[in-house]
């Protein structure tokens, strides 16, 4: 607030500044700071402040402890007149004073006195070209240092000010009072240095060169923050760890320099978000994420110790948080609970931040959708995102590197445990010793590894995710930013109101003078709030950019610390894992020669005579016997023959050539010469030999193969024949470029495909055939491994935006991001292993809306649409979808019945999905939500819900998911369904209904798109019989059996009639239909998994449109729904009922009439014909009858309307325990927590009712 306060009075004060005399020689020189008294400017609600606003309480008050000592001196007071060119220094100020902790009087208020600053120009003779004219052997006295620092100790300080100093005059003074220094005061520059006078010698060298610190860093406090001694307390229900947290601080708001207290994990989460409530717009450092398994594991004890250590360190290290009051609270306070309390309840004092922040509306929420007009701020979004992400791939390339190394642990425990096994039964004590040997080496390596990932987790790992966590807290201080744009904006419109009230008032002309005061506060007020809102707005931007920077800084010093540590750790345990093994097999050489592990004795070569004339004489023959062999020498050692060997300067280990025996020696100067002894033993063909150079062989074979497996893989260097068959490579095409032609239907030159050789296009025009003119189509050239050209560049990656990505994200390397046109950014590389790589694009696809989605596994959808320029809001943006690497192959889920003998089936009817978020038709009530209703959002998220809900085995949905008048892409809206259950991993079957393929796409491009989506468990069914999506779903028995439980069956009821001269309205059930169902039902039952399933089976059946037996209302039982609008059933009946009776469907449901959710009962006597040929289940069960019930419909974009019709989904469940089979409805608004309508419609197998 004081820094709006000093700009604020800067440019109210800002004008020339009066005439200064110049020196009169061209010397350089010195502006020399005084202090400047602008208490007079500051008004004073702000100037009177009280000391409580401090939450450090050691800011003491401006007046002087000593009574004597007189108060800070106005502008006009500071230099009584003496002379017209010189005038005496004023009398310190009590602010100029040292502050000492006794000097600290009780609170009261206090005036904010600030000193006169004088700004003066002083003769430099040390100026940076040395002393000039003829007064340069005549050093002058250094100036007078400013009145601040006079109080104050002074490193290398001149003489002391004297009172006649002639630079010091009034009006030096009173020019010095202009808005640029106000400035400097405000933003607290750093006071020059006293100028010393010129000296000689090396004591002047030494002060040049020692160096400096500014006042404020001297005055900062410091700290050093320990979080240790973990410990576990309390009983089984409570338990928690509990951290000491040790400080030590120069800072003099604490009570002591040393202090401890203990602290849990949630007493962290505290501070965190406190200092975030407290300090809007600044990047808290984040406390470690919470885990619910494992908390009290050692190794996630300690990671989580480390973590929460730097985070308060980074804490109080922060130049603005340090200084925050709940800090304090958290690292000193004994009683930690009661003052969090207190603090909690207690009112926000005058002036205090969070006061203000409420008063204006901050803490609110609301407001509209933020859009971000600044490209710094959304660039640095961007960059976050893109930043997070790899961050995130790091850590969890690092956690398989940590699991890795703790498999390499494990593995070599049992290594050792089996090799310890081993030796315990050996009975020879030559093969036993070097087994147990090798054992205790294996448990060695296994603490090294274990050690090795402990580390990798403390110095990388955790830096990491670290900076993952600081990215969220960064979002965070976005979010905060926003909301106080959304309280500017509030308070813009809050006072917008205030004044039309005021104007409306002025305008009537009635004397109403109360009223129109009340109003003048009112407007005063709501600008004042605006005022400040707009000020705390631009203050936070200002802040989160130097939020930003000090982020870049600090997380280049934390990565390259933690990859330095990172990388020493690893050469560490490499050296110690070559010498435990290497230390080891010189233990076996030695064992083998029967002697004792020791280093071998070391032969001093005998010294050389030297002839008269200086020369060395080389040895002799008669000096050593000479063996056979060049390089050795027959000797004695110890009384042992062998033979010895000569050493360069640069040998450490090496080996007889006759028996490969190892030898050491000691490394340096005097190596040269040294022989050393081997014995002389016969070549070693034991099976310790064998076996280890079998084993040698065998890692050497591996290692090569690993390696061409690698080299492969970068650079294709095998054969066609053999690379193609390699896991890692990629039958199928890549993309070597993308692009986006524009056309007209005015230009006749124009055309909107490219050479058909080269590229291929994705049949979906941009605008969706809605522009007038203008039309636009995505090319992509795609090529085959073998088809690539040494000039072809492949494409790695896909971004869109009007800025070129390589601004906004890091480590890009050598490649460059390439424009194409609708603001596509290509990321390409000539690599030729580029075309086996995860990153190679290999496909591309076009959806529209803003509420798009990606259900495909590999695919990825740009959350950025194509800028097109031209096109109508109207039409829904496209946006680009790619696929990295293969297509993912998945399998469809087996539908069966759960551990406790049910199958919970959810029917959804109706969607009516578009292309874009679509318009709402009848939505029930109509003001919920202040009247805003987007049809598919607020279908999606009422099926998500009920999902959630119910939690479903399988969905079926019964028709019309598409409504195709407002589908002009369907396959936009297909993708929205299928994203709801494919996130939910929920398997789901379709059919189709008269709606469906008045889109884009016709019913066998619809039914084949569904097919191909993951969980789904749809079926064009076979091409002999009319219609798509004829099929039968068999749902096996619980456990691991392979029988049948309960078979559904989905047949496809088509459109509209293909009669409309006798029969109107809409389609019917095929004979061909009716002839595949019996056929299916009949084999279906004497296949073994029905005839073996020893419970009764049961069998149900889903279609859109209603059979004409619907319309019979007798048959409606009450209790079961509603019906609102008259069936619109087919108006010829094909006898479709009648064999669902025969082959005792016990159910069948519907759709198509929205508003319709009853079910009616056709009660039939007797006995099955097919069942008394079917298996045990089917035979005793009796006919009974046929339930036939409608779904509802669930999508706002169809009709509704009818009597205050809420939209819903029917729930199934069988129970095949008691072969039982329950129906209720859930609905969207109102009783959404009530089973609605629900009934048991078959018990024991029969049909009730």
């Amino acid at each position: 607030m004081l820094r709006l306060i000093f700009h604020y009075l800067a440019s109210e004060n800002r004008r020339p500044p009066a005439h200064t005399p110049r020196p009169a020689s061209p010397q350089w020189s010195i502006l020399t700071v005084r202090s400047l008294d602008i208490s007079s400017h500051i008004p004073k609600p702000i100037v009177e402040m009280d000391a409580e606003d401090s939450p450090w309480k050691d800011v003491p008050p401006r007046e002087n402890s000593n009574p004597n000592t007189p108060k800070a001196l106005d502008a006009d007071e500071s230099a009584p007149p003496t002379n017209s060119k010189a005038s005496q220094p004023s009398t310190p100020s009590a602010s100029s004073a040292p502050r000492s902790p006794s000097g600290r009087g009780p609170r009261t208020l206090r005036k904010v006195g600030v000193q006169p600053t004088r700004l003066e120009a002083v003769d430099d003779t040390l100026g940076p070209l040395g002393p000039l004219g003829e007064n340069a052997s005549q050093p002058e006295d250094p100036p007078l240092p400013p009145l601040k620092e006079q109080s104050l100790p002074i490193r290398n300080a001149g003489q002391a000010p004297t009172p006649s100093d002639p630079q010091m005059s009034g009006s030096t003074m009173a020019d010095s009072t202009g808005g640029d220094d106000l400035d400097l005061v405000a933003s607290r520059v750093r006071f020059p240095p006293p100028v010393q006078p010129p000296s000689s010698g090396a004591e002047s060298m030494r002060r040049q060169t020692q160096p400096s610190v500014s006042i404020e860093q001297a005055a900062k406090p410091s700290f050093d923050i320990t979080v240790g001694d973990p410990h576990k307390v309390g009983d089984l229900t409570s338990s928690h760890i509990v951290y000491q947290v040790r400080t030590k601080t120069t800072s003099k708001a604490y009570k002591q320099p040393e202090f401890a207290v203990s602290r849990r994990y949630r007493d962290f989460l505290w501070l965190y978000n406190s200092l975030h409530n407290n300090n809007p717009g600044i990047v808290v450092p984040p406390p470690p994420e919470k885990q619910a398994v494992g908390r009290f594991d050692t190794n996630f004890v300690e990671s989580r110790r480390a973590a929460l250590e730097r985070m308060l360190n980074k804490t109080a290290a922060h130049p603005m948080l340090q200084h925050d009051g709940d800090l304090k609270i958290f690292l000193e306070s004994d009683a930690f609970n009661m003052d969090v309390k207190y603090r909690e309840h207690k009112e926000p004092g005058l002036g205090e931040s969070k006061g203000m922040l409420s008063s204006i509306g901050f803490g609110s929420s609301g407001g509209g959708k933020f859009i971000e007009h600044d490209d710094w701020f959304h660039d640095r979004k961007v960059y976050l995102d893109a930043l997070e992400n790899q961050l995130k791939a790091l850590l969890k390339a690092i956690d398989t590197v940590v699991s890795q190394r703790k498999a390499l642990a494990e593995a070599a425990g049992d290594f050792s445990a089996s090799l310890h096994a081993l030796a315990t039964v050996e009975l020879s004590v030559s093969l036993s010793t070097p087994l147990e040997g090798l054992s205790d080496l294996q448990l060695r390596i296994r603490e090294l590894y274990d050690r090795q990932a402990q580390q990798d987790v403390l110095t990388l790992g955790i830096t990491v995710d670290e900076y993952i966590r600081l990215i969220s807290s960064i979002k965070t201080a976005f979010s905060q930013r926003q909301k106080a744009f959304h309280s500017w904006r509030s308070a813009e419109s809050e006072l917008a109101k205030r004044k039309s009230t005021q104007e409306k008032v002025l305008r009537s002309g009635k004397t109403q003078q109360d009223r129109l005061n009340q109003l003048q506060a009112d407007v005063g007020d709501g600008e004042r709030r605006c005022h400040q809102a707009r000020l705390l707005f631009e203050d936070m931007g200002r802040l989160m950019r130097a939020e930003l920077e000090r982020f870049e800084r600090e997380k280049v010093e934390d990565f390259k610390s933690g990859v330095e540590t990172f990388l020493e750790g690893a050469v560490e345990a490499q050296k110690e894992l070559i010498e435990l093994w290497e230390t080891f097999l010189m233990q076996l050489d030695a064992d083998e020669d029967g002697e004792p592990f020791f280093k071998p004795a070391v032969v001093p070569t005998p010294p050389i005579p030297t002839s008269a004339s200086g020369d060395t004489r080389q040895p002799q023959s008669s000096d050593l016997q000479q063996n056979d062999h060049p390089d050795t020498t027959a000797a004695t050692v110890g009384g042992k023959a062998g033979h010895l060997y000569k050493l360069d300067t640069t040998t450490l280990l090496t080996k007889d050539k006759n028996n490969g025996k190892r030898c050491e020696a000691a490394y340096g100067p005097a190596l040269a010469g040294v022989f050393l002894r081997v014995p002389s033993t016969p070549p070693d063909f034991s099976s310790q030999t064998l076996v280890r150079t079998g084993i040698q062989l065998g890692v050497l074979a591996f290692i090569v193969l690993i390696f061409i497996f690698v080299l492969d893989n970068r650079y294709s260097v095998l054969p066609k024949t053999i690379h193609s068959h390699l896991p890692t490579h990629h039958p199928g095409l890549v993309l070597t470029d993308i692009t986006v032609v524009t056309c007209s239907t005015l230009n006749l030159l124009s055309s909107c495909r490219l050479d058909p050789d080269k590229w291929h296009r994705v049949e979906k025009d941009l605008y969706l055939s809605s522009g007038w003119v203008n039309r636009a189509y995505v090319h992509v050239e795609r090529k085959r491994e073998a088809e690539l050209k040494e000039g072809d560049r492949i494409v790695l990656d896909v971004r869109i935006g009007r800025l070129d990505p390589a601004t906004s994200e890091k480590n890009q390397g050598a490649e460059r991001w390439e424009s194409r046109p609708a603001g596509i950014w290509l990321l390409r590389t000539s690599k030729r292993h580029a075309s086996d790589s995860e990153r190679a694009v290999t496909a591309v696809d076009v959806l529209f809306g803003v509420d798009a989605v990606e259900p495909r596994l590999g695919w990825e959808i740009k959350d950025q649409p194509l800028r097109l320029g031209s096109s109508s809001p109207d039409i829904p943006e496209p946006r680009l979808s790619i696929r990295h690497g293969p297509a993912a192959k998945f399998q469809k889920p087996v539908p069966r019945v759960r551990k406790d003998g049910k199958f919970k089936i959810m029917q959804v009817a109706d969607l009516h999905l578009s292309t874009g978020i679509g318009t709402c038709r009848d939505p029930e009530p109509a003001g919920h939500n202040g009247g805003k209703c987007d049809a598919d959002v607020r279908t999606l998220e009422f099926v998500g819900s009920a999902l959630d809900l119910e939690k479903p085995d399988l969905v079926v949905l019964t028709g019309d998911q598409v409504n195709g008048e407002t589908a002009p892409d369907a396959q936009s809206a297909v993708f929205k369904f299928a994203e709801l259950f494919v996130h939910r991993k929920t398997p789901y079957a379709t059919i189709l209904g008269n709606h469906d393929d008045e889109g884009s796409l016709d019913r066998p491009a619809l039914m084949s798109l569904t097919q191909s989506l993951p969980y789904s468990l749809s079926e064009a069914g076979p091409v002999p019989v009319d219609g798509v999506g004829n099929y039968a779903i068999d749902i096996l028995a619980r456990g691991t059996s392979t029988h049948s439980a309960i078979t559904l069956y989905l047949l496809d009821t088509h459109g509209y009639s293909p009669d409309e001269a006798h029969f109107k309205g809409y389609d019917w059930l095929k004979k061909s239909q009716i002839d595949w169902f019996r056929e299916t039902s009949k084999a279906l039952k004497q296949s073994a998994s029905h005839k073996e399933y020893t419970h009764l089976h049961m069998d149900m059946a889903f279609i859109h449109i209603p059979l004409p037996e619907f319309r019979e209302v007798g048959k409606i039982v009450e209790g079961t729904g509603r019906l609102l609008e008259n069936p619109t059933a087919p108006g010829f009946n094909s006898g479709f009922m009648q064999a669902l009776v025969q082959e005792d469907v016990m159910a069948v449901s519907c759709g198509h009439d929205h508003v319709n959710d009853y079910c009616a009962l056709e009660k039939v006597e007797g006995s099955s014909g097919s069942s008394s040929s079917g298996h045990a289940g089917h035979k005793e069960k009796g006919k009974g009858g046929l339930w036939m019930c409608y779904g509802g419909g669930a999508g706002f974009g169809g009709y509704g309307g009818y009597g205050g019709y809420h939209r819903r989904v029917r729930m199934w469940e069988f129970d095949t325990n008691e072969a039982r089979l329950t129906t209720w409805k859930r609905v969207e608004y109102g009783e959404t927590e009530k089973r609605v309508d629900e009934v048991v419609v078959v018990e024991g197998g029969k049909v009730v009712g």
